[in-house]
């Protein structure tokens, strides 16, 4: 599988009391556009294989 610019990047969570830990992500998502194609082709989707 050959590696994909798409434009993201992962930062180190705050540590916090959130109830849930996905509720230290809120506001650090910004959405540049619209999803129009899969990241990876089908036939590399294990849920097909």
């Amino acid at each position: 599988m050959k590696e994909r610019d798409i434009g993201s990047e992962i930062i180190e969570g705050i540590r916090s009391q959130a109830e849930y830990p996905q509720m230290e992500l809120e506001g650090t998502v910004t959405i540049i556009g619209d999803i129009i194609e899969p990241v990876i082709p089908e036939e590399d989707w294990d849920c097909l294989q």
